[in-house]
């Protein structure tokens, strides 16, 4: 049976087993920083208002150490041995379930969104949600406390609409907090492979059209918020005419040999160490259904949508002819990204990242990238890469709408240039891309479970070339605050400060 008292008991018994464990780069055992600290919260998980979000702040201190005695992603054919390990490559319909035994995993919608409210007004709505899984502990502790996978787990599910119509100041909402631990009495739930596609974290809902077809492919995808009259959203999202429901994703990670040579192949849909896991998308989604915010319906007139699928675990294993240590090579002063996608007018799309390890500049790489093209019923993945710069620099509250003076720098404004592949600059399919991302509103922050914010802003994609179409997009922005400063905040919340 699960109850308050075992929640301390799992825990901390989880956490003395990765103090123990050892670093397979020094041969010692992990020195775990703030190891006093974390287990006396999670002592103190049996009265804590809400258990799920201190499980969240006590995993994130953890850095590289939180998917220990977990299984581990890795593909087909790897000569890397890792305990848990399970060796195949990515494969559907199976892979789109949650998998239980490993770490961090989620489903990510966005949806530009042109509306007409009960009144008649017309106008446009952007739609943000994230709905997470995290373990709580290993497989051994899960082992002995007699858990299911989903009691294991921690999950949240994050939502914000962005309303913008005529003659209203543009504004985001963002749902009450969704955390859900069933160990601790809240409800979640997953489909499993040959079941219907699910995942549910209280209210809030996704299935797929498994429930009327039998089959479990993702797509069309049904996505329930239920907030009260705050936010209630019953959207439909569904691939385009010309790609196929079980082909309308493209595989991202590690890109194909093919790929980096200029082909159109996509990636092999897993990332490497010391982050493995599984990332794949669906872009140029159709969008129908309504959304209601402070109790006036939106009905949708049309809309375009982006879905991702992404499982992104730590390890404390590092790459071949990588000697760095965990807990001392993690990059300060900050350690975040900037990341983006675009579905463009003309049915390409693009998505990628930038990567901030140490200083925080204005100039970035934008090092991680695949352009989209519709081809054959299906998705051509072009691997891109280029610049980014970041502008109209906005310090945010922590957390949001507080005034306790801490904040997160996060730029609201994004320009590209040069965004193409270096072996084949023409992509075949024209000259690189170069464009302005508009964002709706200033303001796309919200709180993460840990404590910390992040952002996720709707914005048009303007081409400055004349030779492509305009689109839109969303702007994330995940960890720019210093290091220092989210892990004092961290340790603060454990504190109950």
């Amino acid at each position: 049976m699960s109850g308050p008292a075992q929640l301390s008991q799992v825990i901390i018994s989880y956490l003395n087993q990765i103090q123990a464990t050892i670093d397979p780069n020094t041969g010692n055992t992990l020195a775990i920083p703030y190891f006093g600290q974390l287990t006396e919260a999670a002592a103190s998980l049996s009265f804590r208002k809400d258990p799920a979000s201190t499980m969240a702040v006590i995993r994130s201190l953890l850095g590289r150490a939180s998917s220990i005695d977990m299984a581990v992603p890795l593909p087909a054919g790897s000569t890397i041995q890792l305990p848990h390990a399970v060796y195949a490559d990515i494969a559907f319909p199976q892979d789109h379930h949650m998998h239980g035994q490993m770490g961090d995993e989620w489903y990510w919608v966005g949806a530009h969104l042109d509306v007409q409210d009960a009144n008649g007004k017309k106008g446009r709505l952007a739609f943000l949600l994230s709905m997470l899984k995290f373990r709580a502990c290993g497989l051994s502790a899960q082992e002995s406390a007699g858990w299911t996978d989903e009691q294991a787990s921690v999950f949240s599910n994050v939502a914000t609409v962005t309303l913008d119509m005529p003659g209203e100041p543009t504004r985001i909402v963002r749902r009450t907090p969704n955390y859900q631990w069933p160990a601790a009495g809240g409800t979640a739930s997953f489909s499993t492979p040959g079941q219907p596609f699910f995942l549910g974290v209280g209210p809030d809902q996704l299935t797929g059209n498994g429930a009327a077809t039998g089959n479990d492919i993702v797509m069309p995808l049904s996505v329930s918020v239920a907030d009260g009259d705050n936010i209630t959203v019953a959207l439909t999202l569904s691939t385009r005419d010309f790609v196929a429901d079980d082909q309308g994703f493209f595989l991202q990670g590690v890109p194909q040999a093919s790929t980096l040579l200029g082909a159109g192949t996509g990636g092999t849909g897993m990332t490497s160490l010391p982050t493995p896991g599984m990332y794949y998308s669906w872009p140029q989604l159709d969008v129908t259904g309504s959304v209601c915010v402070g109790g006036m319906e939106y009905t949708v007139l049309s809309g375009v949508g982006w879905t991702d699928h992404q499982l992104m675990m730590t390890s404390i294993h590092n790459p071949a002819g990588d000697t760095s240590i965990p807990f001392i090579d993690d990059p300060k002063p900050t350690n975040g990204w900037l990341w983006q996608y675009f579905n463009f007018k003309d049915n390409s799309a693009l998505t990628g990242a930038a990567f901030i390890m140490g200083e925080v500049t204005s100039n970035l790489d934008f090092s991680y990238g695949y352009f989209l093209t519709p081809q054959n019923n299906a998705w051509a993945a072009y691997w891109v890469n280029g610049n980014i710069q970041t502008n109209a620099v906005a310090e945010f509250p922590i957390p949001v709408g507080s005034t306790s003076g801490l904040t997160a720098p996060i730029p609201v404004g994004r320009s590209y240039s040069g965004i193409g592949n270096q072996v084949d600059d023409l992509l075949k399919l024209g000259s690189p891309l170069s464009g302005l991302a508009l964002p709706w509103h200033y303001d796309g922050t919200f709180n993460e479970p840990t404590g910390q914010i992040s952002s996720e802003t709707p914005a048009d994609y303007m081409d400055i070339t004349g030779t492509r179409a305009g689109g839109v997009g969303f702007l994330e922005a995940v960890g720019l605050q210093p290091v220092s400063q989210i892990t004092a905040r961290a340790l603060a919340l454990l504190a109950g400060d």
